[in-house]
């Protein structure tokens, strides 16, 4: 009896929500024919008036199935829900609510994405690239903000050659390198931001060629057909040689590190990575007070270890030198050269020139017959940074005498061997070295000026405002001056006094390197063409070649 209660109790209630279905059919219907009638129905009403009626009908048929098995209270309580949804649909078509979903799920998708970045910059931070290489830049700026800058880059591959851009960081942007090329005017000292080597910094190969685009390919022609050999003194800075290493690279060349022995064990540690990363890479066998006297061994110690590389010219640079031409540049120069060195020469006081400085006093060459009296050494000095032919390395190397000489040198002359010997055999008519300059130029008063480094001696005012050892450090203000420079390498730009100024110098060696659109050397160049072939040991050496040629007919200014 009681179940046949309840039944006739939900029976009773169904008809009741039945009619009063109805009675919100007729409302509905009642609205839209008032519309039609006052011309005012839109597309957004008659879309109202369907869910209306849609939802009705949904909300009976949901009645009606569980009517059956629900007592009434639970009826009354349906009923109010379901009230309460109709209202959240007719709600859900307003344009006000649309607008603020649709802001909402913008927010949502953007604050996804966001994370997501972030994640996968911290995965590349800790595991290496995900998917942009890493810049070759570690910043750091000083202690006002201690986080990195934000990096990244934009490169592509076209076959073999390489096609991109200079890895576009804040500074490009934020200071205007390009400017600084063209305006001529002073700038001040931008301290803040400093090239450090980080502790943490990762030296293995995959992160080496991360860091640094390094072709596997000649670039061109010439450049495949002219290898050079670059010779580096080296104590410390291991980040920024690496970024040097990378603005002439080429497979065909070949590079040598020679490690000063007071050297951090970390610093040692990565420039041996380096080698084992790239296998015409290499660092001497042995390591030199490279301060002292020993520079001059240090180099020809690297020189004798790479002899069996086929390159054309050996430059011995130092370790904050940097290169202001590009390797397609420096072929072109080398090949004006034609065979000659180039390394400073001056005069020396008279007092240093007493004693025997004959081949037999000296006992210069290895072969002892050729250890004259009647044949001398004509003293010279100048820096030891230079360029040199591989005839004229493999002469010093094969047939100077090192067992002696230097114990003279050292023992007979305040300038020691590394200022002074090597610039004594490039002056001396008796030695004979292939591209050698002439004494009787010295005799005269006239030395030669050095095509290989520039150095920036405070004999005017520095630019820059920068100044280490006596030498003005490349800065912003002289960067338009030294683009016009005809020498291939200057010292010094220190990225720890001035990196905005180095970051520019990079940048736009890069582009002449690597764009599409750059200038062949003969078109860079073409404006200090004039100094390198008539620069006076190429000169020399050109005339020799004619029969006529005297020493006492040529012209040493």
């Amino acid at each position: 009896m009681m179940k046949k209660g309840l039944l006739d109790d939900g029976l009773n209630f169904k008809n009741h929500v039945m009619e009063r279905l109805k009675q919100e059919e007729e409302k509905t219907k009642n609205i839209i024919t008032e519309l039609k009638e006052s011309h005012k129905l839109t597309k957004r009403h008659k879309c109202i008036g369907r869910k209306r009626k849609l939802q009705m009908e949904t909300i009976g048929d949901l009645l009606m199935k569980e009517s059956i098995d629900k007592d009434f209270g639970d009826y009354l309580d349906k009923i109010s829900k379901l009230k309460e949804r109709i209202y959240l649909h007719q709600a859900l078509f307003q344009p006000r609510f649309l607008f603020i979903s649709l802001l909402t799920v913008i927010s949502v998708v953007w604050t996804a994405n966001t994370i997501m970045v972030s994640v996968n910059e911290f995965i590349s931070s800790v595991f290496g690239p995900h998917r942009l290489p890493a810049c070759p830049y570690y910043f750091q700026r000083d202690t006002y903000c201690e986080a990195p800058l934000p990096l990244s880059t934009k490169r592509m591959k076209s076959g073999e050659a390489f096609l991109g851009e200079f890895c576009g960081n804040g500074i490009s942007i934020t200071f205007g390198c390009d400017s600084y090329f063209e305006a001529c005017q002073a700038y001040p000292i931008f301290g803040g931001l400093k090239l450090v080597d980080q502790d943490d910094l990762r030296v293995s190969c995959f992160f080496i060629k991360d860091r640094q685009y390094l072709p596997s390919k000649p670039l061109t022609p010439e450049e495949s057909e002219f290898p050079i050999a670059f010779v580096k003194t080296v104590k410390r800075d291991y980040y920024f040689l690496e970024m040097e290493l990378a603005a002439t690279y080429a497979p065909q060349n070949v590079y040598c590190f020679s490690i000063d022995r007071s050297a951090t064990s970390l610093f040692k540690e990565r420039m041996k990575n380096l080698t084992e990363c790239l296998p015409n890479v290499y660092i001497g066998t042995r390591e030199y007070d490279i301060g002292g006297n020993d520079e001059l061994y240090a180099y020809l110690n690297c020189v004798k270890k790479i002899m069996n590389h086929k390159w054309k010219y050996a430059i011995f640079l130092g370790n904050h030198d940097v290169a202001m031409k590009t390797n397609a540049e420096i072929v072109a120069i080398l090949k004006m050269f034609n065979g000659s060195n180039d390394i400073p020469i001056e005069g020396l006081p008279s007092y240093v020139l007493n004693g025997d400085w004959s081949f037999r006093g000296i006992q210069l060459m290895e072969n002892s017959f050729k250890n004259t009296a009647f044949k001398k050494l004509q003293l010279a000095q100048g820096d030891l940074q230079s360029t040199w032919s591989r005839k004229a390395m493999e002469f010093i190397v094969n047939e100077i005498n090192f067992s002696f000489v230097p114990k003279r040198f050292e023992n007979e002359t305040t300038y020691g061997m590394k200022r002074v010997f090597l610039n004594s055999l490039q002056a001396s008519d008796d030695v004979e070295l292939p591209g050698g300059f002439t004494n009787v130029c010295l005799n005269r008063g006239f030395g030669t000026k050095s095509i290989t480094r520039f150095v920036y001696y405070l004999e005017n005012r520095c630019e820059s405002g920068i100044i280490k050892n006596g030498i003005c450090v490349g800065g912003r203000s002289n960067l338009r001056f030294l683009d016009r420079r005809p020498e291939m390498f200057f010292s010094l730009m220190d990225p720890q006094l001035e990196l905005v100024a180095y970051h520019c110098w990079r940048e736009r060696m890069f582009n002449r390197t690597y764009l599409p659109e750059r200038s062949p050397p003969e078109e860079t160049l073409k404006d200090n063409l004039y100094q390198y072939v008539n620069h006076t040991t190429v000169r020399l050496n050109r005339e020799r070649l004619n029969s006529s040629f005297t020493l006492e007919d040529f012209h040493c200014e």
